[in-house]
Formats: C-alpha cells, structure tokens, sequence
C-alpha cells in the first residue's frame, strides 16, 4: 500500500475505534452521538463553549448540534448563559446533572488515547504531532485550491 493509502486506511481504523468506544455510554445515559460529543466538547474546551465553536471544531452540521444543544438543555445538563460583552454570545455551560455521564465520557477519551499510543515513545509522539500538523495544514490548502 501507498503512504497515501496508508494514511487514509490508519485515519478510518483509528476513527472507527473511537466511534466504537461510545455504544456503552449512549446506552447507560440515553445519549446520542452528537450529545456525547458536545458534552465531551464543553469538557475538553471550557474556553471555546459556544454551538458555533462545537460545529467549527468537531466539523458537525449546525442543524445536528442545536438539536443536541435543545436536547441537552431540556434534560438540564448544559445552561446558557448570555456573554457580557456581546449580548449576542450564549455560551454553553454543563450543569452538575451532567457530572455521571461526562465523566465517563472523559475516562472512555482518556482509555482510547492511551490504548491507541501503547508502544509508542514520547519522541515518536513529538515527531508524529509534528507530521500530523504538516500533514493537515497540506490538506487544508489543496482543499483551498
């Protein structure tokens, strides 16, 4: 195979894994996919919590995540709270109700990144890093073009 085709082979196996990992937790809280990954997006970037950061980051429509976002307010796991210098703003907050389930959110996060690194030395993660930022910035042009 290819360095191209390996890649893109290493990219699917690494994110069907991940998807994998959350069967357990949507059945235990009632979640969807899109719920885990706005609660697991909130806990991960306290500075960035609005639904517009969420659809920018995590590449997910807007219409998913503000049905995620009113399903997760009606259960009273996250909170709005309107920005004080720009009234516009609402930032997303989690609630205490949401504690149980995000972290176990977090731990399944936590559990994948080690599995998927064993074996691997912090040089080779500092050298892989650094690739992935070329690799990714390559991308972003050619999808400029």
């Amino acid at each position: 195979m290819n360095r191209t085709g390996q890649i893109l082979h290493s990219s699917y196996a690494i994110k069907k894994a991940y998807d994998g990992l959350w069967d357990k937790i949507q059945e235990t809280y009632a979640l969807t996919r899109v719920e885990i990954d706005v609660l697991s997006f909130l806990a991960n970037n306290p500075d960035c919590d609005t639904a517009s950061c969420i659809v920018e980051y995590r590449k997910i429509a807007k219409s998913h995540v503000s049905g995620a976002v009113e399903s997760l307010l009606e259960r009273g796991w996250i909170r709005r709270e309107q920005d004080t210098r720009d009234r516009r703003c609402i930032h997303l907050k989690l609630t205490d109700c949401a504690s149980a389930a995000v972290e176990d959110i977090l731990n399944r996060q936590w559990e994948f990144g080690a599995a998927i690194r064993e074996g691997i030395t912090e040089e080779e993660m500092n050298t892989f890093s650094r690739m992935l930022e070329k690799l990714t910035a390559n991308a972003r042009k050619l999808s400029e073009e």
